[in-house]
């Protein structure tokens, strides 16, 4: 399993979008755009370069995979059979888990929480932990919280067709069990977000690893040209 996470900010320059809009596949190209707003484009191409960069380093062709992505289902790569993947993203980062077990991986920007009521979304007792936190402390740890619940739903592929306030991540790392299966939970630093990620129980969750997003876009030219190049040859 990989997780691999970037910083999209840079993306604002034009030059690096346009860069970044070629390297993109053209079904990725399509969801992204799709987007209202340029700040939710480039979250959504970056996430989209990510898997491209991790599919790559693991022999995997991203355009020959058939990668179908959807905001009601889970997204599949049916051209790689046995491979699976999950993307997220929120405030300036964009974050891929790769590998070959089922996996959801989410990310929450703590300040989004600041005037957000947990009640809606959390158990009794997560709410009861909240609670007793200073008022400061509390967004960061309703933001774990809900990335948990996400990841959680996200690895099973089920959106939010379990109530969030039903499902409790606190607190044991280990979720309950779903149709016999246990899955288990693990929450990552990175400031000012929440990170968490979801794999079947018993799989050794990958530690996080970061890209620059200018670093990230020159690799995948430079992978591109050696294709072009061996194509030619």
């Amino acid at each position: 399993m990989k997780l691999l996470y970037t910083d999209t900010a840079p993306l604002a320059d034009p030059r690096l979008w346009e860069r970044a809009l070629a390297c993109s596949l053209a079904s990725r190209r399509k969801y992204a755009l799709a987007y209202r707003f340029p700040k939710d484009q480039r979250l959504s191409i970056a996430a989209g370069l990510l898997l491209s960069r991790l599919m790559l380093d693991e022999g995997l062709a991203p355009e020959k995979a058939g990668i179908r992505f959807s905001h009601s289902v889970k997204p599949e790569m049916p051209g790689h059979p046995g491979w699976h993947f999950n993307l997220a993203h929120s405030g300036r980062i964009a974050v891929c888990m790769l590998g070959d077990y089922p996996c959801g991986v989410d990310v929450e920007t703590e300040s989004s929480f600041e005037d957000y009521d947990p009640a809606h979304i959390l158990t009794y007792r997560e709410l009861m932990q909240v609670e007793g936190l200073p008022d400061r402390a509390r967004p960061p740890l309703v933001a774990r919280f809900w990335a948990r619940k996400e990841a959680f739903l996200k690895c099973l592929g089920i959106g939010l067709s379990l109530e969030p306030r039903n499902l409790s991540t606190f607190p044991s790392i280990h979720v309950p069990m779903r149709d016999g299966s246990r899955f288990a939970l693990r929450d990552y630093r990175l400031e000012g977000h929440a990170l968490a990620a979801c794999l079947p129980d018993g799989i050794p969750f990958p530690e996080l690893e970061s890209i620059a997003m200018e670093a990230l876009v020159a690799s995948l030219e430079r992978d591109r040209a050696k294709q072009e190049q061996a194509e030619h040859a």
